[in-house]
């Protein structure tokens, strides 16, 4: 994933059910979806993905993990503050890794997003 220096990262997730996943998630609930990212420093961060709120969308990258990186983001410095922080690959993954609840691809949308 090419990523400029000042660029800040939105992502939207929609993973879509199969068939069986659709009829399971009436009865019951769908296996955790989890997502892993790999950072500029090279260390991999794990994190749950509520397939609700990923369809929303959340700041991807640079990884915000702290109120100090908040405060970067809003006076600006961010570009130098988080810089090992900048997503370099993301995936996808399930509770269940075998396909029967979630098709094996998911809709996704990612844009820059702009802060003034």
């Amino acid at each position: 994933m090419a990523q400029g220096v000042d660029q800040l990262l939105w992502l939207r997730v929609d993973p879509v059910r199969t068939r069986r996943g659709a009829l399971v998630a009436a009865a019951w609930r769908g296996p955790i979806v989890y997502l892993s990212v790999e950072l500029g420093s090279g260390s991999e961060r794990w994190y749950r993905l509520v397939p609700g709120a990923a369809r929303a969308g959340f700041l991807l990258s640079p990884l915000v993990t702290d109120n100090a990186g908040f405060v970067a983001l809003l006076d600006g410095s961010w570009p130098q503050l988080l810089a090992a922080d900048r997503v370099r690959s993301l995936t996808l993954h399930t509770e269940f890794g075998d396909g029967w609840y979630w098709e094996p691809s998911a809709r996704v949308e990612l844009q820059e997003l702009t802060i003034r």
